[in-house]
């Protein structure tokens, strides 16, 4: 398996080119990762409780319009 550092060092020595190209690929991978992340969080209810509490503060005038 590469090494972080070697895997560091590859891509800090990518042509421009292929950096923007590379760079592009990772946030790509990075934001599809969140995204499941998120939504297994949101099925299991892990975030119930910031909703919950977002609806009573609206529910008690604490949200102006944005």
């Amino acid at each position: 398996m590469i090494k972080i550092r070697e895997l560091e060092n590859d891509v800090l020595s990518l042509p421009e080119k292929a950096f923007v190209r590379f760079s592009a690929w990772f946030h790509r991978v990075e934001a599809e990762k969140w995204d499941r992340k998120f939504e297994k969080d949101v099925c299991s209810g892990k975030l119930d409780r910031f909703g919950s509490k977002a609806l009573k503060d609206f529910a008690k005038g604490k949200c102006k319009e944005l």
